[in-house]
């Protein structure tokens, strides 16, 4: 059914399911572990079913008709957006007997805006459930253009066509991004709920994902320096979204070596450095205790049952980013993106393994906060493993005369 016929294929076949299915393991922990078995094996199935027939089926459709498909598809979602998040915001829902809270992922930022553009600091507003802002100044300023529109969780879905615009350009065909876009709303359900929640995960790792991105392949293509420098500020800028997003810095800085050399990678980094530090500094000097993006790496601190963690999971997620920087031989943009979200999944492996020593079972609150890199993994695996395809099914037609 797979259809896989080499190692290579299998690895992104995996990492891709692995991707595309943890995320949800947040949701599925609620149902009960026999449902939560069966999602698993139903996405290994429905993304195999996608490998063999979906890509021939697409192969044969003019790129004219898919962008219409893709079309209707984004209509859709924005419609289930419009209608639902206002239900569900700040109520929650029940599915099967379990209740599903609400978020106050999107108020934060909606919070933290109205104080920012009313001349007060933002950080010292509170959510409606009483919990602190966690997004950083970065993610602010990038979710201020939504805001003034009037609406800033839609800014999910406008990434979210983004990222799979960025995956036709790069892929030179929308084959693949159409099949990636099915496979995410298919096998994520965990995606298509925090997009009706609101929260701002997929944006912030998205963006993030797209101005590396930028920033790398403009210095692969010797662009001229203002192109460099108006994508290291954008990478700063989504450096200071989320703090577990600094671990992609040492990542970028020896990809660029491989691309620009060392003074001009410097030169560059510098740049992406004092655009963090422009955005983020000024916020946590203002009163620096009570800049509460700092709070989240209590996560790691599993109320006191593991102090040390905080300090020694990121610095071995450092060092882990260094490795993988200075082992690859040459440039590879989907073998950077691969890189950051496996530096990224340790992170969240090692929260999750740490709550579940201290709370003595397996705790599965953990995986959605994979939605913050989910995309690096779609946009690694999921491009070899179905482009590949795409072409193998394509020059069979040309050989057949179709």
């Amino acid at each position: 059914m797979i259809s896989i016929k080499n190692n290579k294929q299998w690895i992104h076949y995996l990492g891709l399911l692995f991707c595309l299915a943890f995320p949800s393991l947040a949701i599925f922990k609620k149902l009960g572990f026999p449902l939560l078995i069966l999602y698993v094996a139903i996405a290994a199935i429905l993304l195999g079913l996608l490998l063999r027939y979906v890509t021939k089926f697409f192969s044969t459709i003019q790129t004219k008709h898919l962008l219409y498909f893709l079309l209707f598809i984004f209509l859709i979602l924005t419609g289930l957006y419009l209608t639902i998040h206002p239900l569900i915001d700040t109520a929650g829902f029940s599915l099967a007997g379990k209740s599903f809270g609400s978020s106050d992922a999107d108020n934060a930022t909606v919070d933290a805006l109205t104080e920012l553009t009313q001349g007060r600091y933002p950080y010292y507003a509170e959510t409606f459930l009483g919990n602190p802002i966690t997004p950083m100044p970065g993610a602010l300023l990038m979710a201020l253009p939504f805001f003034v529109l009037g609406d800033v969780a839609i800014q999910n879905i406008f990434w979210f066509a983004a990222f799979f615009i960025f995956v036709s350009f790069y892929c030179k065909n929308i084959q693949v991004a159409t099949i990636l876009c099915i496979a995410v709303l298919m096998l994520t359900p965990n995606f298509l709920y925090h997009v009706l929640q609101g929260t701002d995960y997929i944006s912030n790792g998205i963006y993030l994902l797209i101005f590396s991105a930028g920033l790398l392949e403009t210095a692969r293509k010797k662009a001229s320096m203002g192109y460099i420098v108006i994508w290291a500020i954008l990478l700063g800028l989504g450096l200071s979204s989320r703090m577990n997003f600094i671990l992609i810095l040492p990542l970028m800085f020896f990809a660029l070596i491989r691309l620009a050399g060392l003074p001009k990678t410097i030169i560059i980094m510098l740049i992406v450095g004092i655009s963090f530090i422009g955005i983020t500094l000024p916020f946590a000097l203002y009163d620096f205790a009570n800049f509460s993006p700092l709070h989240t790496s209590n996560k790691l601190n599993v109320n006191g049952e593991t102090p040390w963690a905080p300090i020694l999971i990121p610095l071995s997620g450092l060092i882990l980013s260094t490795y993988f920087g200075l082992k690859h031989k040459a440039y590879s943009l989907l073998t950077f993106m691969r890189d950051v979200f496996w530096v990224q999944a340790y992170l969240i492996i090692c929260g999750l393994a740490l709550s579940s020593y201290a709370h003595s079972h397996i705790d599965l609150a953990y995986p959605h906060f994979a939605l913050l890199f989910m995309f690096f993994g779609v946009f690694a695996f999921g491009i070899p493993l179905f482009n590949k395809k795409i072409k193998a099914q394509s020059d069979s037609q040309l050989d057949h005369g179709t």
